[in-house]
C-alpha cells in the first residue's frame, strides 16, 4: 500500500517509535531519528498526494517538566523538557511544527492532538521498552506467579500520570477529524490523574499480589547513592 496507489482523503498519523524511560534514555538517537522520519514522510506525502486532512497524534511529554497542573496547550515551549523524554519530545514537537508549517505555506489542513498516557488491548508488555502501566501489570503478575517478596519500580513513585483507554482516544480522534480545523494543538485526556505509587497499589490489589513495593530512584534521577524506598 502507498499514498500514490491509495490516495486517502483523511489520515490519522499515529505511527511512532515509542517506549518507556529505559528505552528512551538508552537509544535517544533512534527515538529522534525514527520519529522525525515517520512524521516528515507521512505529512509530506499526505499533502503531495492531495489528502483533504491529516491528524497528527503527539504526546503529553512535549510540555515542560515543571508545567503547572493541569497542563494547558499554551504551556508548549515555555520551559525545559523532562530529561528522560527530551529526545522523543523534541521529535514530537517537530511533528507539530511541521503540521503548522504545511498549513501556513500550503494551506494543508493538518491538525495536532496531544493524548495523555494510553493503555488498552495490544499494549507492549516488554519490561525494557513498555510504558509504566503495562510494565507494572507484568511485574506484579510475574511476582505473583513466582512468589517474589517485592516488586522494584524506578523512580520515587510521586510523579502523577493521567491515563486514557485507547478506545476513548480513537473516539476523540474521529470527533476532532470531523469537527476541528484549527492549527493550534488540542489536549485529549481523561481529566483525572494518579501517582505512580497509587497506580502500583491499584495493580497490586487487582492482581491479588501480596508483595512489597520498593521504589528505586537511582536510575531515573541519576543519583549516585542507594536510596530504596519501601511502600507497604
Amino acid at each position: 500500500l502507498s499514498f500514490e496507489s491509495e490516495r486517502p482523503d483523511y489520515i490519522f498519523l499515529a505511527a511512532a517509535k515509542v517506549g518507556g524511560i529505559y528505552a528512551k534514555n538508552s537509544y535517544p538517537a533512534e527515538f529522534m531519528r525514527s520519529n522525525l522520519l515517520i512524521q516528515d514522510n507521512v505529512i509530506h506525502a499526505a499533502h503531495g498526494y492531495g489528502a483533504k486532512k491529516l491528524l497528527f497524534l503527539g504526546s503529553s511529554c512535549i510540555y515542560p517538566k515543571l508545567a503547572p497542573q493541569p497542563i494547558k496547550e499554551e504551556y508548549l515551549l515555555t520551559g525545559p523538557l523532562e530529561p528522560t523524554n527530551e529526545w522523543y519530545a523534541i521529535a514530537k514537537i517537530a511533528g507539530i511544527k511541521t503540521c503548522q508549517a504545511y498549513r501556513k505555506q500550503y494551506g494543508f489542513n493538518a491538525i495536532s492532538i496531544m493524548p495523555t498516557n494510553l493503555y488498552g488491548p495490544g499494549d507492549n508488555f516488554d519490561l525494557v521498552t513498555s510504558h509504566v502501566l503495562p510494565a507494572l501489570i507484568r511485574k506484579f503478575h510475574e511476582a505473583k506467579k513466582s512468589g517474589r517478596s517485592e516488586v522494584t519500580i524506578w523512580g520515587s513513585g510521586r510523579p502523577k500520570r493521567e491515563f486514557l483507554h485507547v478506545d476513548d482516544l480513537a473516539e476523540a480522534a474521529v470527533f476532532l477529524m470531523e469537527n476541528y480545523d484549527d492549527g493550534e494543538i488540542i489536549n485529549v485526556g481523561a481529566g483525572k490523574d494518579m501517582s505512580i505509587v497509587e497506580l502500583a497499589k491499584l495493580i497490586r490489589e487487582i492482581t491479588g499480589c501480596q508483595t512489597e513495593i520498593v521504589f528505586d530512584p537511582r536510575y531515573v534521577n541519576e543519583n549516585k547513592f542507594d536510596n530504596r524506598l519501601p511502600v507497604y
